[in-house]
Order: structure tokens, then sequence, then C-alpha cells
């Protein structure tokens, strides 16, 4: 004989509250990866909070704020002006989001990472990506981004394999 202890659910209220916020949590994620590389980056940064904190692993920069992010991902747009998403997986609960996703394009403009300086050499690349984001009151205001810089200077030319 097995016995299971089933937890009641009374507070229905906090579960659908819960739920929402999950629900609205993966909206803003669907909607990142669609505005992603378009050609409006003012819906994009309404999802952004003012006081963003953007860390990109491989580099250890710490992008502060929207202004920042801006001009940041504006550089990364105009560096490869035929930019392509290819979405793997995202998902999100009542506070974190992930978002999995293939970038590809040629690189004609010099990209910057902060305290790196990818040059244009032209090449085309493909790249996988994975973000993970906190989000506060529907806003993206903290999110760690991960990919392998070493891959990056490679398929862009800037190391010789």
């Amino acid at each position: 004989m097995t016995t299971e202890t089933l937890i009641p659910v009374t507070d229905t209220k906090n579960l659908q509250e819960r739920e929402g916020r999950i629900q609205a949590n993966m909206k803003t994620m669907q909607t990142y990866f669609d505005l992603l590389f378009s050609k409006n980056l003012d819906k994009l940064l309404d999802l952004v909070d003012p006081d963003i904190e953007w860390l990109i692993f491989p580099t250890g920069d710490m992008i502060n704020g929207k202004d920042v992010f801006s001009n940041l991902a504006k550089n990364h747009w105009a560096a490869s002006p035929n930019r392509m998403k290819k979405l793997i997986n995202f998902f999100a609960n009542e506070e974190y989001a992930s978002l999995e996703y293939i970038s590809g394009g040629t690189l004609t403009g010099d990209a910057n990472f902060g305290s790196l300086k990818i040059k244009a050499t032209g090449a085309i690349y493909e790249l996988q990506c994975c973000f993970v984001f906190h989000l506060t009151n529907g806003k993206i205001d903290r999110a760690r981004e991960y990919f392998d810089m070493e891959t990056v200077k490679r398929i862009t030319g800037q190391v010789k394999t």
C-alpha cells in the first residue's frame, strides 16, 4: 500500500495570480524574441527596466541602464544588418525567464562587446546564445548573457584556425 500526501489548493486567488505572472513573463519573452533584431528597438526597449543590469558573461562586462543597453543593441544590429534568429527554447516562471536561440548573419560592421571589439570581416557566422532574465513588474531588470566568445572570434575571422 502506498501513501500519497496531497496538498489541498485552498488559496486559488494566489495560485491564479502566480499563473498570471508566469503567463505574462512568457508573453514578454515571446515579444522580446519577436522584436530582437527588428527595426523597432523602441518597442523592445519598452520591455526593459530603466535601471537594467545586463552581464555579458564571456567578457565580464556589466551594462548598466537602458541607454547603455540601447547603444550596444544598436551597434550589434548595425554590425550585422542581415542578422537572423532561430528560437530553440524559452521558458519562464514568476520571476525568471530564459531564452535560447541561434543568431547568425554577416559581420559587415564592428561589434562592440564593451571591453572587447570585434572588427568587421565580412564573415558569415552562426552562434548559439542563452539569456537568463529577471523580471519585476513586467520589465526585464537583470539579464545574464551566455555564449562562447572564442567561437565568436573564430567564426568572425578574428582568430585564425
